[in-house]
């Protein structure tokens, strides 16, 4: 008879523990994150940075940060784990790989703790890698086109002295250099003409 009492506490022990409710998933994480500008060129470091809070807003220590980084095509060009601090901060710093597209990219972030839910978040930074060196020699040419322009303006406006503000900008004529004099005429500065430079 005992024993049928102790087989019958064992069954109804196991038949609590299989038709028992779940055990509650543990508290909520809250994973906020931001990388430190919209947009990065070649050779600039992508910081990104956040904060871990449980459901009741206080920051949680200790939390491991999965950080991955994909491009534009879904490949992965960086991942790294971190942990958060005390406070429930952290941050981690990164360089794009050389020779990395430009585009839009996309960052996925898992926050994971022992006895609570995971969390996630995802940022997205959009990647400018220098220009190549075949449009090297066209911007040069453009941005010395337009101090050439900036710089006739500028002589153009002249001076009280009669002559041009700046002398080295002579325009050369067949004939050898010439330059633009200016004369003041009712209190005012105008052209004097074309004059050969001594």
């Amino acid at each position: 008879m005992r024993s049928f009492k102790a087989i019958a506490l064992i069954l109804a022990l196991m038949a609590m523990a299989l038709f028992a409710p779940p055990v509650a998933e543990g508290a909520k994480l809250s994973l906020t994150a931001s990388t430190s500008k919209p947009s990065y060129g070649a050779g600039e470091t992508i910081t990104i940075s956040g904060m871990l809070r449980d459901e009741g807003g206080n920051p949680v220590g200790g939390a491991a940060i999965s950080i991955q980084i994909n491009s534009e095509a879904g490949r992965p060009v960086g991942l790294e784990l971190v942990y958060t601090n005390g406070e429930g901060k952290f941050s981690y710093e990164f360089k794009m790989p050389a020779g990395s597209d430009a585009g839009s990219y996309r960052i996925f972030l898992t926050a994971s703790k022992p006895g609570f839910e995971d969390a996630s978040a995802q940022l997205g930074f959009a990647f400018i890698p220098e220009a190549p060196m075949g449009s090297l020699p066209i911007l040069m040419l453009a941005l010395i086109s337009s101090a050439i322009l900036l710089l006739r303006r500028i002589a153009a406006r002249g001076s009280s002295s009669g002559r041009a503000s700046w002398p080295a900008l002579a325009s050369y004529a067949p004939h050898g250099p010439i330059e633009k004099r200016w004369k003041v005429v009712d209190g005012r500065t105008a052209p004097d003409g074309l004059h050969p430079l001594p």
